[in-house]
């Protein structure tokens, strides 16, 4: 029986483990996002100051 629950302790924080690795890649891809938006605002901010001149 011990060794039964050892067995389901370790497929818990198995299970804990991929679901925050998932996060983090989740984290990740969102920061990536807001990279490429900051990058679009800047080129059409710097569009926008050229058009005004």
């Amino acid at each position: 029986t011990e060794n039964g629950e050892d067995e389901e302790s370790v497929e818990a924080e198995r299970r804990l483990d991929s679901q925050g690795r998932n996060r983090i890649e989740c984290v990740t891809l969102h920061i990536e996002e807001i990279d490429v938006l900051a990058m679009k605002l800047d080129v059409e901010e710097a569009y926008a100051s050229m058009q005004n001149k």
